[in-house]
């Protein structure tokens, strides 16, 4: 989550003018650059896959999300954009249960329901205006969700690296030929923060399937409530943003629904290990 939330504050360093073609297609490239020098010669073998279909769906998905994720990140406050992102936890877990067949308890859906209550005093729907950005922002909670559950039904039979191989590829294929069309020469600080993207964007999404690999969806999406308060403290120690009271409550009912599901889970983990 923090790693997710540096690659969020690199993307709104940029701004507005960020063209979503070059960025996608420098963080394929880079992530495809950072597999091949960790994997080596056993670069092509981990291309290898019985499920392309599946590899490729999720691919798509993180096109689509990857771009609504820069635009609302560019055009919003570090800490909304965030809170928006995380209303797709709910449906996660509502996906796991209903899709990936995984017992979801009471506490967990306790957990989850009380993280997206503080979602809601953050956002205040009633007092936000429905824009684009905010458009935007509604189908990427969606989306996030239809990505967490289709990394964790490629994780029963996939590596991260080939999971990450594909992603990647998907990624170039679709963003190279926006990248052409709308190219722009960057300045040198905004191709360094895309290259930062780049590095802190696959390093966070090795960490994400990773840990969808060691647990269950619906533990590990209460979680990410986390990166709300990483994202408040980015944007008013960096971009100066300001925080009310009602923002600061939220993030506090987020934090203790994550802590709860966490300090629950590593308990629960103690009690299967074997004797």
């Amino acid at each position: 989550m923090a790693l997710f939330s540096i690659e969020a504050a690199f993307a709104r360093a940029i701004g507005p003018d960020l063209n979503l073609g070059q960025i996608g297609t420098i963080r394929a490239v880079v992530q495809l650059l950072m597999l091949w020098a960790w994997l080596g010669r056993g670069f092509p073998q981990a291309i290898a896959t019985a499920r392309p279909g599946m590899h490729m769906t999720r691919g798509l998905l993180s096109v689509t999300g990857l771009a609504a994720y820069f635009y609302v990140f560019a055009n919003m406050p570090m800490t909304t954009a965030t809170v928006l992102v995380f209303a797709g936890v709910l449906f996660t877990t509502i996906g796991a249960q209903a899709i990936l067949g995984e017992a979801v308890g009471w506490r967990r859906w306790a957990a989850t329901a009380v993280g997206f209550a503080g979602v809601l005093v953050v956002v205040r729907p009633a007092a936000t205006a429905l824009d684009w950005t905010l458009a935007i922002g509604l189908y990427l909670a969606a989306n996030g969700a239809a990505i967490n559950i289709a990394t964790k039904g490629l994780t029963k039979t996939e590596p991260t690296q080939t999971i990450m191989i594909w992603i990647s590829l998907t990624m170039l294929v679709a963003a190279l030929p926006l990248a052409v069309l709308t190219f722009t020469v960057p300045t040198p600080r905004d191709a360094l923060l895309m290259l930062s993207i780049g590095v802190a964007g696959t390093l966070g999404q090795y960490a994400s399937v990773t840990a969808y690999r060691l647990a269950d969806v619906s533990a590990v999406a209460p979680i990410m409530y986390l990166r709300i308060v990483i994202a408040a403290a980015v944007g008013v120690l960096i971009f100066g943003e300001t925080l009310d009271g009602l923002t600061i409550l939220g993030a506090t009912i987020v934090t203790a629904s994550a802590l709860y599901i966490t300090i629950r889970e590593a308990k629960l983990a103690r009690q299967r290990e074997p004797l």
